[in-house]
């Protein structure tokens, strides 16, 4: 099934960030890029018209979900190194025996 697709952009250059930014100035006839493209959230983040793979690899949005990630993991670390000391604890001083491991 490859061989019959037939490849429709195989002939045109890749279009760069630069390349699109010159049509859309045209376009906007100066007319402020931010006022006319750029929207914003209602807690102030900025929504561009364009997002690159590039971006995304840079965005703030990434890296907080990145930290928020972490944070969690070091949570259930810390929770599950407490409750590890507390069986240790409770085997130790009550003698008690445990169902798990």
């Amino acid at each position: 099934m490859a061989d019959t697709l037939i490849p429709l952009a195989q002939d045109f250059d890749a279009p760069s960030r630069a390349d699109w930014l010159a049509i859309v100035e045209k376009t906007l006839k100066g007319a402020s890029f931010d006022k006319k493209l750029v929207s914003r959230t209602y807690d102030g983040v900025e929504i561009q018209p364009l997002y690159t793979a590039g971006d995304a690899a840079a965005s703030p949005a990434r890296a907080a979900s990145t930290a928020a990630l972490s944070a969690r993991r070091l949570v259930w670390k810390e929770t599950f190194l407490e409750l590890s000391a507390s069986r240790s604890y409770l085997k130790a001083q009550h003698g008690m025996k445990s169902h798990v491991g």
